[in-house]
């Protein structure tokens, strides 16, 4: 789908992951240090979340909500940023320190209004604040912190809208409506100044990406991180791209395009990082109402498609082709986050606030785990869900917030927070969840049967669209391979899409592209709860 010129858009959050210094780059694969887990903002790591299930650490009140902000996590403390307050004149909050075994607060600074997700380097805490016009002149800026104490270091209170910043061993970046800044670290000095050039925008938000000594920033540029000047420039020159994050192989520009009606869709641009190329670009389909941020792993972008009746889906990250998509129990979905291959995802569903558990490779649900908000704070009108969890040190780290409320008391009263960390128990009922919400192989809800009703016989089947035998299909076209129509109790489907015997794909449905050349062989196998499996096969040609 192309673009649609004039359109609003909107982003959520932030991004990324990979430290790095201004000279150099020193990969920072553990802890969670800042929006979207690090510099690049792609929200992964190579730390483990619980394991092999979750289980309640800790939960807390939080007096103030953290919708749309991620706690950041160290060795020792978690960091949580909190708006107290946020209507019209008002911009309070706090920036806390807490234990990571016992929640036990260490430190708290209330004078900080509205706080941005902060971003640590170990020794300090650097936090910019929300408000545009604050109530108490001079108050709205950057802060420096100690990590330890939660003392100013020092502070950038020259402009009162700064971006969340990126740090890295030497610089931490950053920008406000004058352009693009890199910062001394101990002092808060400016190393350089690139003006008129910024990732703020009214329509997208403030995120900043850097990899390989090079930022990228929303509006289509990229910086050298060592002097600011212009590396590249996307055409025209006003052209918004979107929230990046970047590996070195590619950066990733997202947003929610809000168009006329229901007509609605997320949107992906992968670029070159050398030239700005465009290497691919997908649109979903309309109605995708989803404001959030990919997640980019080794293998995958994979994100949130409220157009499919609320489907996890992962693209290729090389080539923007769908590898697979999982139907999701649930609603009010989070930005997804990646630790050591597995995608963890916040939600709701009933009263619950939820997370999900699904393997990177297949798309296959492990677990989900209800969060339970029994002696807490809560919504008698909106229920609470699950924001976006953050991953360390085997444990699992979320703020929730009421579903749908429209008062901002709501938010800022009825916030929770809950650290999640191993057990070797499956959560009661499987999931945790409720019998009627269950899921069925991670895609869809089913109802558990009685155990004195007779299972379905187990039948592998699947459904193509469109018919491979039209005469109208040509090498290129893309084919929806559907098993849904398959029978039995407890489902899990494993593709192998190439002939070869080795199943590579997980879902219960997945897209191919119909060869120029030869024929297509794609084979389904279906496992059911007892082990048993059967196939079914598909062979395609372009006419």
């Amino acid at each position: 789908m192309l673009k649609t010129i004039g359109a609003t858009v909107g982003v959520a959050a932030f991004g990324g992951y990979a430290s790095a210094g201004g000279g150099g780059s020193e990969i920072r694969p553990y802890q969670w240090t800042g929006p979207r887990s690090g510099p690049s903002r792609t929200g992964t790591t190579e730390d483990d979340g619980p394991t092999p299930y979750a289980t309640l650490d800790w939960k807390m009140d939080l007096d103030g909500s953290m919708f749309h902000v991620e706690p950041i996590v160290t060795d020792e403390l978690v960091y949580l940023a909190v708006t107290s307050d946020n209507t019209p004149g008002e911009t309070t909050g706090y920036l806390g320190a807490y234990d990571l075994e016992t929640g036990e607060r260490r430190w708290k600074r209330t004078d900080i209004p509205s706080p941005k997700p902060p971003t640590t380097d170990g020794d300090k805490v650097y936090v910019a604040t929300k408000s545009f016009e604050t109530s108490n002149s001079g108050d709205g800026g950057m802060y420096a912190l100690d990590a330890a104490s939660g003392e100013t270091v020092w502070t950038r209170t020259d402009h009162d809208v700064w971006s969340p910043p990126v740090v890295t061993d030497d610089r931490i970046f950053s920008s406000n409506r004058h352009g693009t800044y890199a910062f001394d670290p101990p002092t808060g000095n400016t190393v350089w100044q690139t003006a008129g050039v910024s990732g703020l925008s009214e329509d997208v938000g403030d995120a900043l990406s850097y990899t390989d000594e090079t930022l990228f920033l929303s509006d289509g540029k990229a910086l050298n991180a060592a002097d600011g000047s212009m590396k590249w420039r996307v055409s025209p020159d006003d052209t918004t791209l979107g929230n990046p994050s970047s590996t070195e192989q590619m950066v990733y520009f997202s947003q929610t395009n809000y168009l006329t009606g229901d007509d609605d869709s997320v949107e992906i641009q992968a670029r070159s990082p050398d030239s700005g190329r465009l290497e691919w670009n997908y649109e979903s389909s309309e109605q995708n109402r989803w404001n959030g941020r990919p997640v980019i792993t080794d293998e995958h972008v994979i994100f949130v498609d409220t157009s499919e009746d609320s489907t996890l889906k992962a693209l290729d990250r090389m080539t923007g082709e769908t590898a697979w998509t999982t139907n999701m129990v649930g609603e009010s979905f989070s930005n997804p986050v990646v630790g050591n291959g597995t995608v963890y995802l916040g939600g709701n569903i009933s009263e619950l606030g939820i997370i999900h558990a699904i393997d990177d490779s297949t798309g296959e649900l492990q677990w989900t785990y209800p969060l339970d908000s029994t002696d807490l704070q809560t919504s008698p009108e909106n229920p609470p869900a699950a924001g976006v969890p953050v991953i360390s040190n085997d444990k699992l780290y979320v703020a929730t917030y009421p579903v749908d409320a429209t008062l901002d008391y709501e938010y800022t009263y009825y916030s929770n927070f809950f650290a999640l960390g191993s057990s070797d128990l499956q959560p009661d009922g499987n999931t945790g969840l409720p019998d009627d919400n269950e899921p069925d192989g991670g895609d869809e809800t089913s109802d558990k049967p009685d155990e004195e009703t007779e299972s379905p016989s187990l039948d592998a089947c699947i459904e193509v669209t469109p018919s491979p035998d039209s005469t109208d299909l040509d090498g290129g076209d893309v084919l929806q391979l559907d098993a849904s129509a398959s029978t039995g109790s407890e489902l899990r489907f494993e593709w192998d899409v190439d002939g070869d015997g080795a199943y590579e794909r997980g879902g219960r449905s997945i897209h191919v592209s119909l060869p120029s050349c030869g024929s297509l062989s794609i084979t389904v196998r279906v496992t059911d709860g007892d082990g048993e499996t059967d196939t079914a096969s598909v062979s395609m040609a372009a006419n």
